[in-house]
């Protein structure tokens, strides 16, 4: 990537080591996330779309059974964990990013058996499959459940959420979390 570029796509600060000016880079991979220098996942999501399609043509290539039930089994193990690795941290917003992440189960459900003619609603519904929005949802609220009642020790409550004062006397329970609101991406 040109200095001109990178420059015009993030604020650029120079930073030095011994007088000898450190790489600026348009992205970041820790932990296996990759994250821009504008804080999106977008290279991210793509880098992890490749890797799972490859992932599901192996699978429909290399297992000799044309077994249904197999299949999505090694969809489901080997598949599904790349594609929601750290979900929680990446969990797409842009409903490009969204059908780029759904395209890989929806092709590999087409390749099976008896249906190719099937829309993608009703192969899930007879595959007994949930759509991969709807598991990184799970992973969200499981998250903030375990942020909430401290079974994650190195998360404090009050760093990541407010709790909404209620008055004793209306129904409901004591943990309402209130949404902070953005106007940026």
């Amino acid at each position: 990537v040109s200095d001109k570029l990178l420059s015009s796509a993030c604020i650029v600060q120079a930073y030095y080591i011994n007088d000898s000016q450190l790489p600026n880079l348009d992205h970041s991979t820790d932990l296996g996330i990759v994250i821009d220098c504008k804080l999106k996942f977008s290279n991210h999501i793509a880098n992890v779309v490749k890797k799972a399609n490859s992932c599901a043509i192996l699978i429909l290539k290399c297992f000799y059974s044309n077994d249904i039930t197999t299949l999505i089994a090694a969809f489901k193990v080997y598949v599904r964990p790349i594609l929601e690795y750290c979900s929680p941290i990446w969990s797409p917003y842009l409903l490009k990013d969204n059908r780029l992440l759904e395209s890989v189960q929806r092709k590999f459900t087409k390749r099976l058996k008896n249906m190719k003619n099937v829309t993608y609603l009703e192969r899930l519904r007879k595959l007994q499959l949930e759509r991969l929005d709807v598991r990184r949802l799970r992973a969200d609220l499981v998250l903030v459940y375990e942020i909430v009642f401290g079974l994650i020790n190195r998360i404090e409550l009050a760093n990541m959420f407010t709790l909404v004062d209620k008055p004793h006397d209306t129904q409901g329970h004591n943990y309402k979390l209130l949404a902070t609101r953005s106007g940026k991406d």
